[in-house]
């Protein structure tokens, strides 16, 4: 019969084994950061889709619902690293999405290949916004949280 311990909350199999009981609880650690990420990725995709084809196209406020949505999140999540994840998840596929439903052009190959590459460019700037959101969603939530407690 394996014994199991408790790490963080978290159920741990292993009993003593510091091996194994790492191992379960990044395990664990994973699977708490990958649904709330997934969600940021579908959201993302589909603020950018809609973005590219139903909003006014050349003025910049058409960024400012990937920008809600990141803050959105990221006030949802409980730490830092998991608002940073969700937020740069939400603007990096948005921009991604935003860009590439963007362009109406039947595209070749290669040059479809070129655009993806180029594109990663500005979803890479999109990623950091989206992260700063996240976070900043985060602070908001917390202050919020504070001043509601005293």
């Amino acid at each position: 019969m394996r014994a199991t311990r408790m790490s963080g909350g978290v159920p741990v199999a292993g009993g003593d084994d510091p091996v194994q009981a790492s191992v379960g609880h990044r395990r664990a650690r994973a699977t708490g950061v990958v649904v709330p990420v997934a969600v940021a990725v579908v959201i993302g995709i589909a603020l950018g889709l809609i973005s590219a084809r139903y909003l006014p196209q050349g003025n910049p406020l058409v960024t400012v619902p990937w920008g809600v949505a990141a803050l959105i999140l990221g006030a949802l999540t409980s730490r830092a690293r998991r608002a940073l994840l969700v937020g740069g998840a939400v603007g990096f596929t948005a921009s991604y999405a935003y860009l590439w439903a963007d362009d109406t052009q039947p595209l070749s190959l290669s040059t479809g290949l070129r655009l993806a590459l180029i594109i990663l460019v500005p979803a890479a700037f999109g990623l950091i916004c989206g992260a700063v959101a996240g976070w900043l969603g985060l602070l908001a939530a917390n202050a919020i949280r504070r001043k509601s407690e005293q």
